[in-house]
Formats: structure tokens, sequence, C-alpha cells
């Protein structure tokens, strides 16, 4: 975990910075309403004050972003019975639900060597929570970590109200998040090109595809708001999903968006 926790904040360390000076140096970009996705419409709001130093807790309405099958999900009781049981005493004994006792597993240390030649062990307690159920939101440990993450670079987070979802992979994610919020015949906003495993994802679901062109900058945000601005007029429905290829799975001839436009 030393090792792991070392590694990301080197990585997050330099990406941030080039994020930062990178958007310092760019124009200033105009405000746009909070309830509004397009310029120039909806009232004003006030900017509200910030506290950098203490979370703020806020509650948001995310049910119109949420299909009605996912809004039918329940959390599952037998794995919410693992969040009981992971504050018992380490000396337990835990009946049901699958947890073995953890003395019986027949593995007392596992060695892996990588090419840098470090060599990673497991033992002890951290082998024992490697073998172990474990519950359903991730390994503690690393869910900790990612939390000091983003209240590192992001702010402090109200973590009593958020939480933070651990997938195998990104096209997990993706999938997810379009199952989730996806109706059938519903608009989505993709660059174009792009990443094809995206767009096998939307098409069981009749998904009107609006293409958005991308230059060496990446997507360009102009004709973003040309086609909402446009939809609007024609009081057709405002696309509810949108899939960007920020810094991963771009497109080999695009590339990712920089600061000033990621921030637009």
């Amino acid at each position: 975990m030393k090792t792991l926790r070392k590694n990301i904040f080197m990585k997050l360390n330099m990406a941030q910075y080039q994020l930062y000076s990178s958007a310092n140096e760019s124009s200033t970009v105009a405000r746009c309403p909070i309830d509004c996705l397009i310029p120039e419409y909806g009232p004003e709001a006030p900017q509200p004050s910030y506290n950098q130093n203490s979370a703020i807790p806020f509650t948001i309405d995310y049910s119109y972003f949420i299909n009605d099958i996912s809004s039918k999900r329940q959390p599952s009781q037998l794995r919410e019975i693992t969040r009981v049981l992971e504050k018992l005493p380490p000396n337990s004994i835990k009946f049901g639900v699958g947890v073995p006792n953890v003395l019986t597993f027949p593995f007392k240390k596992i060695s892996v060597e990588i090419i840098t030649g470090e060599n990673i062990k497991l033992q002890g307690q951290e082998l024992s929570d490697a073998l172990q159920y474990l519950p359903s939101v991730g390994y503690r440990p690393l869910i900790k970590i990612l939390e000091e993450m983003q209240d590192r670079f992001h702010g402090p987070q109200y973590w009593n109200k958020r939480s933070i979802m651990m997938t195998s992979g990104a096209q997990e994610g993706l999938s997810k998040a379009v199952d989730m919020c996806m109706r059938c015949n519903d608009s989505v906003i993709m660059p174009d090109p792009v990443y094809t495993g995206a767009v096998d994802l939307f098409r069981p679901y009749d998904a009107e595809i609006i293409p958005i062109v991308q230059d060496s900058c990446g997507i360009v945000v102009e004709e973003i708001e040309k086609v909402l601005s446009k939809r609007k007029r024609k009081m057709m429905p405002i696309p509810k999903v949108s899939h960007y290829n920020i810094y991963i799975n771009v497109h080999v001839y695009y590339g990712p968006l920089t600061p000033d436009r990621y921030i637009r």
C-alpha cells in the first residue's frame, strides 16, 4: 500500500501541476448559470463562497438522470451485512454470509517481484484481507487513500453523503454509468471519432448519437454550444448523457482536452 500511495501521489502531483499552471495562463472563461447547460441561458445565480478548510454538506437530486430500472435498485441485504462485520473485533467468530475463518487459509505469505526488482509481499492482516470477502465498496485502506486524494486535489468532500466506487476498468465503469442513466431513444453527445467500445454500450438503447468534431486539442467546445443551443430553440430534449475522452482512450490522432477546454 505504501508503494501504491507513493506512485499515485507522484503521478497526480505532476498532472495537477500541468493542469493548474496551464489553466492560470489561459484566458478567463465566462461564467455559465448554475442551472443551465448553455451559456447565456437562464437567470444569473450568485456565486457561493467556499471554505477550503472544511467540507460543505449539500444534496443534489440526481433522479432526473437515473432511468426507471436503476431507480428501483436497492442494496443487497447480504452485502450490507459485511459493513457491520468489518467493524467487529478481529478475534470475533463470524457466522453466516460466507465469511470463512482466516486462520483456515492455506497461505502464509505471497511474494511478487516486479520488473524494477522491487519485491512486494502480502502477509499477516493484508493477506487475510486479500483472501477474505470484502464489502461491495472495495478494499477500505485503498478507498481511504482515494478519499484523501479527492480531498487534497478537489477540496474537502462530504464523505457522509458521498462515496467512491471502484471498478475493474474504464469500460466497466462506463457500462455501469450508461445502464444507470440511459433510456431508449435518449440522445448522447460523443466526440467524433470515438472509442468504439463506448458506442457499443449505447446501441441497445437505440440512442441518438450526436457527434462533435475534434481537433488537436480535443473536442471543440463551441460545437457543443451550437448543438445545445439549436436543440433548445427547436424545443428538442437536451442530452442527459455525454461521453468525453478527456485523458484516456483518445484517438491516436487527436489529443486529450487542454486545461482551458476541460474547464469550459
